[in-house]
């Protein structure tokens, strides 16, 4: 699962391998070229999904079936309500995640 957040570019991915959930942290606009820097994910809660990862991003993931529409005006099925961003201060928009 993808994340992808605008105004800085970032995302935050979610990558399942058995029972083991690792994130990376995206960041599009660090330089010259897109970094990925690995790292651990915490669950904290259920429905929605309440997660923080070690690179200080922390929040809710909810199944919103087709309700949730990107700055591009397409649809998807999960939205990312940040809590903590690194950072970043003041409310970020919630954000729309997709599944790769």
């Amino acid at each position: 699962m993808i994340c992808p957040g605008f105004e800085p570019n970032w995302a935050v991915e979610f990558i399942c391998d058995g029972e083991e959930m690792t994130s990376n942290f995206v960041d599009a606009f660090s330089g010259s070229e897109i970094t990925y820097t690995p790292g651990s994910v915490t669950i904290l809660s259920e429905k929605p999904w309440g997660f923080s990862t070690d690179h200080g991003i922390s929040g809710l993931v909810a199944y919103t079936p087709g309700a949730c529409q990107d700055e591009s005006d397409r649809f998807f099925d999960f939205t990312l309500t940040t809590t903590d961003m690194p950072g970043y201060t003041g409310q970020v928009a919630p954000i729309c995640c997709r599944i790769e």
